[in-house]
C-alpha cells in the first residue's frame, strides 16, 4: 500500500478526513485506495506509514477513509508514525494516538520544532519506552486522547 501511495500535497491535503483535520498538506501521510472489513471495498483512503521507531523501516500502513474509519495493515504494536524533528534533542518531544494528533502538535502547536510518535493505537508505554530508549530526549510527554 505505501509503495503504491501518492505523496504530493494536492492530493494529500485534499482528501476529506485531512480536511476535517485541519491539514490541507501530505504531512508524512499519502493518498490511495484500500480495501478492508473496516474501510470497506477501494476505498479512497489516507495512507499512514507506521514504521520501526529503531530503523525508520515501514512496518505497516493505517488507512483512514472519508469518513474517519481506520484499519491497520501489518504490525501496529511497538511502532510508529514518526513526525517532526528528531534531531533536537531539546525541542519537545511527545506520544500521541493518531497521525492528526502528531502533526497538529508538530506543526500547529509547536511550528516544526517538536518531535511526535504517534502510536496508531493504545500501546502508549511501548512506543514512549522504545523512544525513550532510542532517541533520548530530554523529555518525553505523553499525551493519550481523553475518550
Amino acid at each position: 500500500l505505501w509503495a503504491s501511495a501518492a505523496r504530493t500535497d494536492r492530493i494529500v491535503g485534499s482528501h476529506p478526513y485531512a480536511l476535517s483535520k485541519g491539514i490541507d498538506w501530505a504531512a508524512g501521510a499519502g493518498r490511495g485506495n484500500a480495501s478492508g472489513i473496516e474501510i470497506g471495498k477501494r476505498a479512497d483512503c489516507l495512507l499512514i506509514p507506521v514504521r520501526d521507531i529503531r530503523t525508520d523501516a515501514v512496518r505497516a500502513v493505517q488507512a483512514i477513509n472519508p469518513a474517519g474509519v481506520k484499519q491497520s495493515f501489518g504490525p501496529i504494536r511497538g511502532n510508529a508514525f514518526i513526525c517532526g524533528n528528531t534531531l533536537g534533542k531539546r525541542a519537545p518531544w511527545f506520544v500521541v494516538e493518531g497521525w492528526a494528533d502528531a502533526v497538529s502538535i508538530v506543526f500547529h502547536a509547536h511550528k516544526g520544532n517538536a518531535a511526535a510518535f504517534a502510536c496508531m493505537g493504545h500501546h502508549f508505554d511501548i512506543v514512549a519506552q522504545t523512544v525513550a530508549e532510542h532517541f533520548a530526549p530530554s523529555r518525553l510527554v505523553v499525551l493519550e486522547d481523553a475518550a
